[in-house]
């Protein structure tokens, strides 16, 4: 049942990532419904269609961390009245869903979600309304992913918000139903670099090159990939980026002061970028 909620959950996140970065993210529609097969305790399998309102957006951002209750989604979860009567007998007024998780790229989105008593929706169905809130994530690496319900999830009886203990409901799909797409784009790439002010021995000469997003200094993915200094046209060094950081060491510069250029040739996250200034390297 909370199911649908938390997909549509991680929809609304990426939207608000993108409003965060002024990035445009259109909306899609998510108004989608999806059953599943749920074994409930006395009365066996049953249908459970799960309904989830409200708009996923097309774009985000690579990287970003989605706090964990950011987001409160309502959905809804219609099944035979048969499964009411049965929650009645063991005395549930409530559920809950704690193993919720969908997926967007290699990110696993959990939304656990709490549902209140059911309500008849029509003479021989109920409907179980609940809403559903967000553990923390990061958006996935850059690329265009399909957003789909997942495959299997537990749903627990609760009696006064409290699971009732050796009662649990297993609910399956052999075909997950897509709300739709979600393109991600890489971060603007920032790089800056220090060298010694002093005059250094050609075989020690250095450059400490920093790369940054613009969300890696507020809990985004550190940047990763390589960086490389030319003089020139010559490539005069090169050297990998961890955690934001990379000591190049320089080659093939004449005594006195080399004018050097830096380069960031991007990661999964961040795009490509170069210094926008020289910096001068000395050597003795």
């Amino acid at each position: 049942m909370k199911l649908a909620r938390p997909l549509a959950a991680s929809g609304v996140a990426l939207a608000a990532v993108a409003a965060t970065l002024g990035a445009v993210a259109p909306a899609q529609a998510a108004g989608i419904s999806a059953a599943y097969q749920c074994v409930f305790p006395v009365v066996g399998p049953q249908t459970v269609t799960l309904t989830v309102n409200g708009a996923l957006p097309t774009t985000a951002a690579a990287g970003i961390p989605v706090a964990a209750g950011l987001l409160h989604l309502p959905v809804t979860a219609t099944t035979d009245i048969s499964v009411g009567l049965a929650l009645a007998g063991i005395q549930a007024n409530g559920a809950e869903v704690k193993d919720f998780a969908s997926t967007i790229g290699n990110v696993q989105v959990k939304v656990p979600a709490k549902f209140g008593a059911p309500t008849p929706s029509d003479a021989s169905h109920i409907q179980f309304s609940g809403e559903g809130i967000n553990e923390f994530f990061q958006q996935p690496a850059a690329g265009t992913y399909a957003i789909t319900l997942p495959k299997s999830f537990t749903i627990t009886p609760t009696k006064d918000g409290a699971p009732i203990p050796g009662v649990t409901a297993p609910c399956t799909t052999a075909t997950p139903v897509s709300l739709g797409s979600i393109k991600v784009d890489k971060q603007l790439g920032h790089v800056s670099a220090k060298a010694s002010k002093k005059a250094v021995k050609k075989k020690k000469a250095k450059l400490v090159v920093s790369v940054a997003n613009d969300w890696s200094a507020k809990g985004g993915v550190q940047v990763g990939g390589t960086v490389v200094v030319k003089k020139g046209k010559k490539v005069v060094g090169r050297a990998t980026v961890v955690n934001g950081k990379a000591t190049v060491k320089l080659k093939k510069l004449k005594k006195g002061v080399n004018k050097v250029k830096v380069s960031y040739l991007g990661d999964a996250y961040t795009g490509a970028a170069k210094s926008a200034k020289a910096y001068k390297v000395k050597v003795k």
